[in-house]
């Protein structure tokens, strides 16, 4: 079971920890939704390409084999791209922090927030309209 949960959360949680280390908080807005939409994209590409190998592959004896053989040498190819990939965006941004291309950009100063204790903050809970 727990190797099941690897592709779906394991990779997705890698990818999203990725993401939040690279993208400053400013940008979020205009990042976060187009890799959702990609994500989303991902596996109807992925059932397409394994469909593509099966029909490729009815041909012959062992076609479940060479359909298997196929789609193992994608996914090694695409890790291996994912590898390089990785590195990649590791170096550009360092560049980046060298640089000062990360700054906060052109941020509002935050208000201050009164401290409260525990009573208070439940008061003020009630209190509020929503």
């Amino acid at each position: 079971i727990v190797s099941e949960l690897w592709g779906s959360v394991g990779v997705s949680v890698l990818f999203w920890q990725l993401a939040n280390d690279i993208i400053p908080v400013w940008q979020a807005k205009r990042f976060y939704p187009l890799f959702g939409q990609l994500a989303n994209i991902a596996p109807i590409c992925a059932g397409q390409t394994v469909a593509y190998f099966a029909h490729m592959s009815n041909d012959g004896d062992d076609s479940f084999g060479l359909a298997l053989q196929y789609t193992t040498m994608l996914v090694t190819a695409a890790g291996a791209c994912l590898f390089v990939l990785y590195h990649i965006i590791g170096v550009l941004d360092e560049q980046d922090e060298k640089l000062g291309r990360k700054g906060e950009g052109a941020q509002k100063p935050k208000k201050k927030k009164p401290k409260m204790g525990m009573l208070e903050s439940f008061k003020f809970l009630v209190t509020q309209r929503y």
